[in-house]
């Protein structure tokens, strides 16, 4: 981070920002990934960077979740998937489907997560990506509809 600090690279900041606050949460150090996050934000807003705005925005609700926040996460993580749905970023409304229902488990609202993961799963599988789509075909799979 010094190198992009002494460059004045805030792309480069934020970048790093948000990998800190990955390697935080990780390490179940919420408080410090969120205000990595939150600082990446911050640094994304002012470059108009709309892809790293909504992915930053979903990490920072799956923090409120991690912290029962769930009507908090819920409302951070619709906030990046209007600008992911509005951008057509289709990985990005695929992962910030996956955040709502993951929310959506912990609320006990078994039909919301289906849909949510069920729509996920398309899209991932209609970009190619296995290793998204694999994440959820075990879910759905033992799902009971």
């Amino acid at each position: 981070m010094i190198l992009f600090q002494g460059l004045g690279d805030t792309w480069g900041i934020a970048l790093t920002c948000t990998v800190q606050g990955d390697a935080a949460q990780r390490q179940g150090a919420d408080a410090r990934d969120q205000a990595l996050y939150e600082q990446s934000l911050v640094l994304f807003q002012q470059r108009g960077d709309q892809w790293n705005i909504g992915v930053t925005l979903t990490k920072l609700g799956v923090v409120a979740q991690r912290r029962g926040d769930l009507a908090g996460a819920t409302a951070v993580v619709e906030r990046g998937l209007a600008i992911h749905r509005a951008r057509g970023a289709t990985i990005g409304v695929a992962d910030a489907l996956v955040a709502l229902g993951d929310i959506a488990r912990e609320q006990g609202d078994a039909a919301r997560v289906e849909t949510l993961y069920r729509e996920s799963l398309a899209l991932y599988t209609s970009k190619g990506d296995g290793a998204g789509a694999a994440q959820y075909v075990e879910v759905l799979s033992s799902s009971p509809t």
